[in-house]
């Protein structure tokens, strides 16, 4: 018997076929969601603030016009390109991700939810995707700039 002969026979017989279980299952992946960018945003929050405070520990360069610039962003010496950019794409990454994601999570949902006729587990790995593919753009911005 088909799915579509199923289903009509259940509507004749009078038996509705329960509705709540793909709302419960959506709900469901809607907290873990949500909870999960919470989970991000709190983690590169607090990395992005400890990160500040040990930048802050370090002396500045006095610069012409009265200012100080961070030895943060110096290369240090005995510190290839490749350690330095290494811990720029770091710093930025973690800066990104605690400054952006509060508003890219209900953008990746209305994503999500835009593709819906796709598998569940495609759907999850496209959202995905999606997400990483905006802050690799952003991180090729920070390189460039």
């Amino acid at each position: 018997m088909t799915h579509t002969t199923s289903l009509a026979n259940s509507f004749e017989s009078g038996i509705s076929r329960p509705t709540c279980a793909p709302l419960v299952s959506e709900q469901a992946f809607q907290r873990a969601f949500f909870g999960v960018s919470v989970l991000l945003f709190i983690v590169s929050s607090a990395v992005t603030v400890l990160w500040c405070n040990s930048m802050s520990a370090l002396s500045g360069m006095p610069m012409p016009g009265g200012w100080t610039m961070s030895m943060a962003w110096m290369r240090m010496p005995g510190q290839t390109w490749a350690d330095a950019t290494a811990s720029f794409i770091g710093m930025w990454v973690v800066m990104m991700v605690a400054m952006m994601l509060p508003s890219l999570a209900p953008t990746l949902w209305r994503y999500r939810r835009s593709i819906g006729r796709v598998r569940e587990t495609l759907r999850g790995r496209l959202t995905t995707l999606v997400g990483l593919g905006y802050f690799f753009v952003w991180t090729l911005f920070g390189l460039a700039g």
